[in-house]
């Protein structure tokens, strides 16, 4: 058994390091377990992947300072000297490589987010500017559910048949609709307080967020409700429960 356990932890080994070296050094084959664990060009790169993990982990505003602090050379200098100045290269290659990386991943969401809203038939001249108009002010990123509240409440061909016969057929201008829409978030919302604004006049943002505490409230009343009804069955079930026992006895 003891052997069997060896032999294992041998081929193991062989393994992580093929999997885990460079390819000048891939062909170099451990004798022991022990050797795997004190290889300087595993050790080294370990070191190094945590480097690259710890940049990874920056948010784009402290990857920005940590790439303005390497490049700074008019500086005082006590930044920068916090790292090794023949390290400032390397890092600014994997913060350059970092940021690709991000680059790619948002495009690429992006991508799939158009693609959601071209596969629910909306038109993509339509699906595109949505999109872009309801990018958060704040992190920038996208938003498939906000664009497709956007293109309902603004075109009647996209509102579900309820709404459409609720508050008509008519198209607005997107641009219109999203000063109420980033108060009231939702199609029905949005539309409700575009029509609450045309009685009213109090303009897009009193609108919107009046409207959303009128559905705030209309939502806690329903849920309030839903848990009174639940709790009259609960009662009558635990009456009957009890009238039970007592025919029993």
């Amino acid at each position: 058994m003891m052997k069997s356990s060896k032999k294992h932890r041998w081929f193991a080994s062989q393994v992580a390091h093929m999997l885990s070296v460079s390819s000048e050094t891939a062909t170099y084959i451990f004798a022991t377990p022990r050797a795997s664990l004190t290889s300087p060009t595993l050790l080294i790169r370990q070191a190094l992947l945590t480097v690259t993990r710890e940049i990874s982990r920056l948010d784009n505003e402290a990857l920005t300072k940590l790439d303005t602090v390497l490049k700074d050379t008019k500086g005082d200098g006590i930044l920068q000297n916090r790292i090794d100045k023949h390290a400032h290269h390397f890092l600014l290659q994997e913060i350059a490589t970092e940021r690709k990386r991000r680059i790619d991943a948002k495009r690429e969401s992006e991508r799939r987010l158009l693609q959601q809203l071209i596969d629910k038939k909306f038109e993509l001249k339509h699906a595109e500017r949505a999109l872009e108009l309801t990018r958060s002010q704040a992190t920038g990123t996208m938003s498939a559910f906000r664009a497709e509240n956007l293109l309902q409440a603004t075109f009647a061909r996209y509102r579900p048949q309820e709404l459409a016969e609720t508050y008509g057929n008519k198209d607005f201008d997107m641009e219109f609709v999203l000063a109420y829409q980033r108060h009231a978030f939702y199609t029905e919302s949005t539309l409700r307080a575009i029509e609450l604004d045309m009685k009213e006049k109090i303009g897009p943002s009193a609108a919107g967020a009046k409207i959303a505490e009128i559905v705030a409230k209309e939502t806690h009343d329903r849920w309030e409700d839903l848990r009174k009804r639940r709790e009259f069955i609960v009662n009558v079930l635990e009456e009957n429960k009890m009238t039970q026992k007592i025919i029993e006895i």
